[in-house]
């Protein structure tokens, strides 16, 4: 029984251990950093989205009080191309996005604009710059 009982409680020990090797955080590409920028861009979730940049705080919180009081969402994004340079300290994300601003009276309006977003690698972590 004591044998059955060291057994099940091994298991346990190496599923945990499996589960935490596996949970570990991977280094996301810049296209992965872009695409949950504009994904909590989306969801109006702006101190996220900013926190995956490099922008120092009082340009952060600047942004952010101009952007509450504008009527602005993401509709859609697409990541078009990524590079990295050789060196590997930086690269540019193509994207395209929709937004939709509404105005005051009901009416909308909705542009398409292509981007570059240039991002740089800050202590293994990929930072929109």
């Amino acid at each position: 029984m004591k044998s059955i009982i060291k057994s099940i409680g091994l298991a346990l020990v190496i599923a945990v251990c499996a589960m935490a090797v596996c949970s570990c955080d991977k280094t996301m590409t810049p296209s992965e950093v872009v695409g949950a920028y504009f994904n909590q861009l989306q969801k109006g979730h702006l101190k996220k989205a900013y926190s995956y940049t490099c922008w120092d705080k009082k340009e952060v919180e600047e942004t952010i009080e101009k952007l509450e009081g504008l009527n602005i969402r993401i509709k859609d994004f697409e990541t078009l191309s990524e590079v990295i340079a050789d060196d590997g300290e930086s690269a540019v994300v193509n994207v395209r996005y929709t937004y939709v601003y509404a105005f005051d009276n009901s009416e909308t309006m909705e542009d398409t604009v292509e981007e570059e977003i240039n991002l740089i690698l800050i202590d293994g972590q990929w930072k929109i710059s």
